[in-house]
C-alpha cells in the first residue's frame, strides 16, 4: 500500500521565530539508517515520478506532497543553511497518512525481503530478481539506477560473491563501488523455484545425493562439490538442477531388447556334376564328368551338411524406440514475478 509521513507534506515548516523555512530540505532514509529512499510525486509510486533527493520546500516553507510504500522511515529536516531542525529515526508511512492504522515494526518489509506475486509487473520500492543490475543514479543499472538502491546494493554485496552477483569492473567494497557508479547483478530467479539449503542449521537432509555426478545440473554456480568441504548445494544463492535434461546411458533404467529368430527349415539351390566314364592313370588322364547340372530346390536340404567357403553372418538391428531428446524436469508451477525489497 501507499502512505506518507504525518505532519510533513503540505504543512508549513517554521523557524523558532515563526518565520516560514523557505528552502528547507527533507532527507528521507530507511528507518534507523543512513540509507536514502526515494519519495514519489504520484500515489501509484510510478518509476520516473520520484522527487529529487532531498525534497526542497517552496518559499512558504511547505514540503510538496510525497508518497512512500507503507513501512518505517527516518526523516531529517534541515534549513537551507544545513542546520538540523528535526531528525526522526522511525516514522510510519501508513494508508495515505490519514491515520486509522498501525504498522508493527517487526512486520514491516526490510531490505532483502523477498516476495512472489502472480504478476508480470514492477513493484514500487522493490526490484525484480531477474538477474538485472542495480546501482546509483549514474551507474548502468539495467533493473534500477537510483540512490535508493544503496541499501539493497550493500545487502547483496555482503551475501553473494562475484561469482553469483558480479560487480562491473570488479569489487573494492560496497560503499566505494556504489558511489563509484559500478552496477552489480542481482540474484536471478527467472524460471527458478525456491529450495531450502541442505543443512540450514540442522544436519544434512541428504539432498547432495540428488545432484552428485551430474555436472550439467549445475548452472551459474560455484565449483562443483568435492567429496568433502564447502558444497554448492549448501551455499545460499547457488542454482541446482535444470528444467530440461538429456539422460545419459548410465542414467537410463537397466533393460534388455528381445530379439528372436525362428528357423523352421529352408531350401538351398545347388549344382553337381554327373560321372560319365574313365579311370585315373599315370598318364594324367582321368574320369570324365558331364557339365554342371542345376538341381534347383527340388531337394530338401534340411538335415544335410553343407559347407560354405565364405562365412555368412546374419545381423539383426532392433528398431529405434526413442528420439534422444531432453525431457522436462519442471513440476507443475504457477508463473509470476519474484521481487526483492530495496
Amino acid at each position: 500500500m501507499t502512505g506518507t509521513l504525518t505532519s510533513i507534506p503540505l504543512v508549513q515548516q517554521l523557524d523558532v521565530n515563526g518565520h516560514p523555512l523557505s528552502g528547507c530540505r527533507l532527507f528521507l532514509y530507511q528507518a534507523n539508517t543512513s540509507n536514502p529512499v526515494a519519495a514519489y510525486i504520484n500515489y501509484g509510486l510510478s518509476p520516473g515520478q520520484e522527487h529529487p533527493w532531498p525534497i526542497v520546500a517552496d518559499i512558504y516553507g511547505r514540503i510538496p506532497m510525497f508518497w512512500l510504500a507503507d513501512g518505517f522511515y527516518r526523516a531529517r529536516l534541515e534549513d537551507r543553511f544545513g542546520r538540523v531542525l528535526f531528525d526522526e529515526t522511525q516514522m510510519p508511512a501508513v494508508g495515505g497518512g490519514t491515520g486509522g492504522g498501525t504498522v508493527i515494526a517487526a512486520d514491516a518489509f526490510k531490505t532483502g525481503d523477498v516476495l512472489w506475486q502472480p504478476v508480470n509487473d514492477i513493484k514500487p520500492g522493490w526490484v525484480r530478481l531477474n538477474g538485472g543490475t542495480i546501482g546509483n543514479a549514474v551507474s548502468t543499472g539495467t533493473e534500477r539506477h537510483h540512490a535508493d538502491c544503496v541499501a539493497l546494493y550493500s545487502w547483496v554485496y555482503e551475501r553473494f560473491d562475484d561469482t553469483l552477483c558480479p560487480v562491473t569492473g570488479g569489487r573494492t567494497d560496497a560503499a566505494t563501488d556504489f558511489n563509484g557508479g559500478k552496477a552489480m547483478r542481482t540474484p536471478d530467479m527467472r524460471a527458478t523455484l525456491a529450495m531450502g539449503l541442505d543443512i540450514m542449521g540442522n544436519t544434512t537432509a541428504g539432498s547432495s545425493g540428488l545432484f552428485a555426478g551430474v555436472p550439467g545440473a549445475y548452472i551459474n554456480t560455484h565449483p562443483l562439490p568435492a567429496a568433502t568441504g564447502d558444497a554448492v548445494y549448501d551455499r545460499a544463492g547457488s542454482i541446482l538442477g535444470a528444467n530440461m535434461h538429456l539422460l545419459t546411458i548410465g542414467q537410463t533404467v537397466k533393460h534388455g531388447h528381445a530379439s528372436q529368430i525362428n528357423e523352421v527349415g529352408h531350401w538351398h539351390d545347388y549344382y553337381h556334376a554327373t560321372f560319365v566314364s574313365g579311370t585315373y592313370s599315370s598318364t594324367g588322364t582321368g574320369p570324365v564328368f558331364s557339365a554342371d547340372e542345376f538341381v534347383g530346390t527340388s531337394e530338401d536340404m534340411v538335415g544335410a551338411t553343407v559347407s560354405i567357403g565364405n562365412a555368412v553372418k546374419l545381423g539383426v538391428t532392433p528398431a529405434q524406440q526413442a528420439n534422444d531428446e531432453p525431457h522436462n524436469n519442471t513440476p507443475r508451477a504457477m508463473l509470476g514475478t519474484w521481487f526483492i525489497r530495496l
